[in-house]
Formats: C-alpha cells, structure tokens, sequence
C-alpha cells in the first residue's frame, strides 16, 4: 500500500490512494481526505469513502477551522476527547467552525518538513482497539511525503516544458498549467 501511495502521479492519484490506505490499514469506514492548497492556509476536499452523501466537493475550510483545520494547525493527530479537555476557547472554535453534520472521531495532518500537504479525517473503525491512531499517524506521514513528490514531479515537469530560449512555458506545459488549475477550482470552488 505504501508502494501504491508513492507511486500517485498528481495530488488527486495520492488522495485517492491515502483514502484507500486509510480504509484498508486503519479500518476506517468513513475517510475524507483534504489538500491544503499553496499557501497552506485552506484545505480542500479531495476524495472520500462512506461520505459520499455528506462531502461533496467544492468544499473547503480554513486553518483552524473544525476538528481537521485544528489537526492543520497544530500538526498533530486530534480527537474531540483531545478538543474536551483544551480550552473553553479552542472547543468552542473547533466545535463552532466545523462542517456541519461532519465530525470525524480523529483528524490527522500530512504534514513534511514543516510544510502542511493537507488532513484525514476519519471514523467509524472496524476495530476499537485504537491501533488505528498510529496507523493513521503514518499514513499521515507518507501521504505528505508523497503529496512531495508529486510536487517535486510537477515543478520538474513544468521546467522541463520551458523554451530553452525565452524561459516561456510551451504548449504542453500550458496544458498541464490549465488542467491543475482546473483541479484546484474543482476542490476549492474557485480560482
């Protein structure tokens, strides 16, 4: 699984894969798979399984917002166990900005070398024994350490579609330019 993960060419390939992984490893009924875009301070609905009628996609949070933007936020795995014994403020926030209707048991951030790729949300384990959290906690990791690569392959493919000359994308690096524009406003609803 690890192998398949790594092997995603675009970030929706890898989301795809982290939600199969989340399934198939941690057990989880319910999986949504979230990707912060650039700047790291939104993250978008990327895929899901057992949600499908809940989360839709355009949908997008911010940093901080609901159980998954606080996951973002503070670059740890968190339950609303987690969330009950913060703050009076921070429950109120993370239980006020969330999703409607969509409370996940546990929120993992992908997150490598500092830098946020995105969040998991997931529920409804087959297995209540709670060695779901660590696997979660790695696939978390590889998912960001794929979500890496995938950008390290974009930015080698888009300097690779450069007129040597003028420095100007060509025609093939215009394709691709335009159809991961189109992904993102397909995630996040807008350009």
């Amino acid at each position: 699984m690890v192998k398949k993960i790594f092997s995603a060419r675009t970030a929706g390939e890898a989301a795809e894969n982290i939600c199969r992984a989340c399934n198939t490893l941690a057990g989880a009924e319910q999986v949504s798979v979230f990707l912060a875009d650039r700047s790291g301070k939104r993250l978008g609905l990327d895929k899901t399984h057992g949600l499908e009628t809940l989360l839709k996609p355009p949908l997008s949070i911010s940093l901080g917002d609901g159980l998954l933007g606080f996951a973002g936020e503070t670059g740890r795995l968190v339950t609303m166990h987690d969330v009950e014994n913060d703050t009076a403020i921070i429950r109120k926030h993370v239980t006020e900005s969330g999703i409607p209707g969509y409370d996940p048991e546990v929120a993992v951030p992908m997150e490598f070398q500092g830098i946020l790729y995105g969040g998991i949300g997931a529920g409804a384990f087959t297995d209540q024994t709670g060695i779901h959290r660590e696997n979660l906690r790695s696939i978390g990791a590889i998912g960001a350490a794929a979500l890496e690569n995938v950008r390290l392959l974009e930015r080698f493919a888009r300097t690779t579609g450069l007129d040597r000359d003028t420095g100007l994308p060509g025609a093939a690096a215009a394709d691709a330019i335009l159809s991961e524009e189109l992904e993102r406003v397909y995630r996040f609803g807008q350009p």
